[in-house]
């Protein structure tokens, strides 16, 4: 999990939204009324997920995962760690 400061996650949740915008699936460009939750309420990112496509997974202080959809996501830890036979050969050269 990565934990950038507040400032980068904020462009992270505005760059999301401005997509979603861009095709359709959001109403608001605005990033903290699309989410529901500031900057300040990450505790963390995610990048992988077992079982799912590329995608953000913002970690709130207050237990929740939150996609980058918006939608409610698995909290459990374990889905977001990589275990060694779950890496490619060509992540493991950069690793």
């Amino acid at each position: 999990m990565m934990k950038p400061d507040n400032k980068t996650i904020l462009v992270v949740m505005t760059n999301l939204v401005a997509r979603k915008m861009s095709e359709g699936r959001a109403q608001s460009a605005d990033p903290v009324r699309f989410y529901g939750f500031t900057p300040a309420d990450v505790s963390g990112l995610h990048f992988w997920k077992r079982d799912a496509n590329d995608n953000v997974w913002f970690r709130l202080h207050d237990g929740r995962v939150i996609d980058a959809d918006g939608n409610l996501a698995e909290a459990d830890l374990s889905h977001y760690i990589r275990q060694p036979d779950e890496v490619s050969n060509d992540e493991a050269l950069v690793m």
